[in-house]
C-alpha cells in the first residue's frame, strides 16, 4: 500500500511521481500495481488494474507491464516474496517488463542469493534521496519533508524483442542523466 512514509508502523508509501511517470515511460503502460489502493492508483499510479490490501497482492496473478512499490520494511520477508514473484513472473513471460522500486540499500544484500539479484539488471540510483508522497484526505497526496534513505529503481527490461530493450534501456540511462531524477545507472554485473 502507498500513502504514510515507511516505518516500523506502517508500509504505506507513495513513490513520488515523477518515479511513477518514469515507470509508465519506460513500460509504455502500467498493466498492474499489486501493491496499491484507489487512493493511490487514482492520484500516482493509474494502472489498469491494481490489487489492495484486501487482495493480498501476492496471492494474485502478476502479469502485464508492472509497477512494483513493495510493502517492505513494516513486513518482514515481503521484499523477497515480491522480488521473487516478479522474476519468476519475468522469466515466466506472464510479465512482460516490470519497474520495481527498492526501499533501501540494505535490500540488495537481503536479496543475494536471489535469482536474477537486481544488480544483475539495470539499475537507477537517484542522486538524491526520494521524498515519499503522504495521503492528504481525500486530496491529492503530498510530498513529505523528510527524504528517507537511500532508494534504488529496478528496470526489468521488456522481452517483446532485443530492439525494444535496447530502446528501454537507452531511455533509462538517460532517465539517469537527468536535471528531474538524475542519479547512476548501473548495467548488469
Amino acid at each position: 500500500m502507498r500513502g504514510t512514509l515507511v516505518s516500523s508502523e506502517t508500509c504505506e508509501h507513495g513513490t513520488p511521481p515523477e518515479y511513477v511517470e518514469m515507470g509508465r515511460d519506460l513500460t509504455g503502460a502500467i498493466d498492474l500495481d499489486p501493491f496499491s489502493s484507489s487512493y493511490w492508483n487514482t492520484y500516482l499510479v493509474k494502472a489498469t488494474r491494481f490489487y489492495d490490501e484486501r487482495d493480498n497482492g501476492f496471492d494474485q496473478p502478476w502479469y502485464g507491464r508492472m509497477f512494483v512499490n513493495h510493502p517492505g520494511v513494516a513486513r518482514s520477508g515481503n521484499c523477497r516474496r515480491s522480488w521473487d514473484k516478479l522474476i519468476s513472473g519475468w522469466m515466466g513471460g506472464q510479465i512482460e517488463t516490470a519497474v520495481w522500486v527498492g526501499f533501501n540499500l540494505n535490500q540488495l544484500s537481503d536479496l543475494q542469493g536471489a535469482a536474477h539479484h537486481p544488480l544483475q539488471l539495470f539499475n537507477l540510483f537517484p542522486r538524491e534521496r526520494m521524498c515519499f508522497m503522504v495521503r492528504n484526505g481525500g486530496s491529492p497526496p503530498v510530498r513529505s519533508n523528510q527524504p528517507m534513505h537511500g532508494n534504488y529503481i529496478t528496470l526489468l527490461p521488456t522481452r517483446k524483442s532485443a530492439s525494444q530493450a535496447r530502446e528501454q534501456i537507452s531511455k533509462f540511462a538517460r532517465y539517469g542523466e537527468s536535471l528531474t531524477i538524475g542519479g547512476a545507472v548501473t548495467r548488469p554485473i
